[in-house]
């Protein structure tokens, strides 16, 4: 294995290469007794000629610094690959910095196919891929499916429930929700009869039900029993499928231009949309853009009497306005309390971290390394102490290792490993 830099200061390089060469994490207090980031930023890695030019050079350590600067994530429930809002997905991770992923229940293996022969397993393989291609253009940093099999158009909600093995599904779901502890779930469906395919009913009824049974000890106890993991209550539940006046709690507008990406997020994200080809031939959406709306449910409930608490005028246009989702906000944003000298380590880092998204510089990235460098080091002095308590020290380890990408990022770092 070999490093390769780009540039030649020196210590900027030998920064990148300490953090490279560092061992794991002095075990922070973690969410879960498995490894806190098992399978947490795990979306595949691109194969040579994958990766897009707006995630390298500077641009790249942009988009990784910017998230360095939220706690926010959120976790979008789809039925199908190409279901997904993929608008609200990327503005989301590339210009929000909130860590996004995607559970599709399925992987579309009875879908048809525009390009090519194949079908049911074969096909389920083609659009996984798609996907994997779709979710680079949108930012994702994790991308999950269940068990449940495609097994063709469902006229009902029922249908897809005799087909599913119902508690099967939903203990998927929610092994995600406990694995990848979003403070935001986002339901792509209704989970009413107005979804119309009875897969896309049962993912919009199933998300709030996996949401309330995630935070219950006693629902699937071998997920904690016997995989080590720990219940998770998601802080914020949101659904579309809403129809236009209806009553909403959030409006994302994905037509907002962004400077980095040279169009806008929808644009952008349909570039993305285009690369699921065995149902898009290629093509890319052309026309107006995208607006989504969402209304916030209770925790796993419908709203009905919660509807007045959350109804906001006007809407917001973020899942998390109002909120502190900086570093220094985490440990009320997750419903933790830490002690002064955790607090105050905190704001060290959040100040460090200040410092790098002001003084960030596209000609020259690497001059960021240090200060990079800097907050790492004090983040580990947090999460190497004592007292951290399990949910902070989950959101810290997902910290750290986005402080390690923003290094390798603004180093300009690439990585060779090589068969002799």
């Amino acid at each position: 294995m070999a490093f390769v830099r780009r540039g030649a200061n020196v210590a900027w390089w030998v920064a990148a290469s300490a953090v490279l060469a560092a061992a794991l994490p002095n075990g922070p207090a973690c969410a879960q007794t498995r490894s806190p980031l098992d399978r947490v930023l795990a979306f595949p890695a691109p194969i040579p000629g994958e990766a897009l030019q707006v995630d390298a050079g500077a641009l790249g350590a942009w988009h990784r610094i910017r998230k360095l600067t939220t706690t926010s994530s959120i976790l979008h429930i789809t039925a199908h690959p190409d279901d997904e809002h993929s608008g609200m997905l990327t503005l989301a991770s590339r210009d929000r910095g909130a860590r996004t992923a995607l559970l599709s229940l399925n992987r579309g293996e009875a879908g048809a196919n525009a390009i090519g022969p194949e079908l049911f397993d074969a096909l389920g393989l083609i659009r996984t891929r798609e996907l994997v291609l779709s979710g680079r253009y949108y930012g994702l940093d994790d991308l999950y499916f269940t068990s449940a099999v495609d097994y063709g158009y469902s006229k009902s909600l029922g249908e897809a429930m005799r087909s599913w093995d119902r508690e099967a599904v939903l203990e998927d779901i929610v092994r995600v929700i406990r694995l990848n502890r979003p403070i935001v779930a986002v339901s792509r469906f209704h989970g009413t009869p107005r979804d119309g395919h009875g897969h896309h009913h049962a993912a919009g009824l199933l998300t709030p039900e996996a949401v309330a049974a995630a935070a219950d000890p006693a629902r699937f106890p071998d997920q904690i029993a016997r995989e080590g993991l720990r219940p998770w209550r998601v802080p914020f539940l949101y659904r579309g499928g809403l129809r236009l006046g209806e009553p909403h709690d959030v409006v994302v507008d994905a037509n907002l231009y962004s400077p980095s990406l040279g169009t806008t997020y929808q644009r952008w994200a349909d570039r993305g949309l285009s690369l699921q080809r065995s149902q898009t031939s290629g093509r890319v959406r052309s026309g107006g853009g995208r607006v989504y709306r969402y209304e916030r449910l209770a925790d796993g409930s419908e709203p009905g009497a919660n509807r007045p608490p959350y109804q906001r005028e006007p809407a917001a246009t973020g899942f998390l306005d109002g909120i502190d989702t900086r570093l220094t906000g985490l440990p009320a944003l997750v419903g933790e309390a830490v002690a002064p000298e955790i607090a105050a380590g905190l704001a060290g880092v959040q100040e460090a971290i200040d410092g790098v998204v002001r003084d960030f510089d596209f000609t020259a990235p690497e001059r960021s390394v240090a200060e990079l460098a800097r907050g790492l080091a004090l983040l580990r002095a947090v999460t190497g102490g004592e007292g951290v308590p399990a949910e902070v020290g989950f959101h810290l380890a997902v910290k750290e290792r986005q402080f390690e990408d923003a290094i390798v990022a603004a180093a300009g770092v690439e990585v060779v490993a090589e068969l002799r």
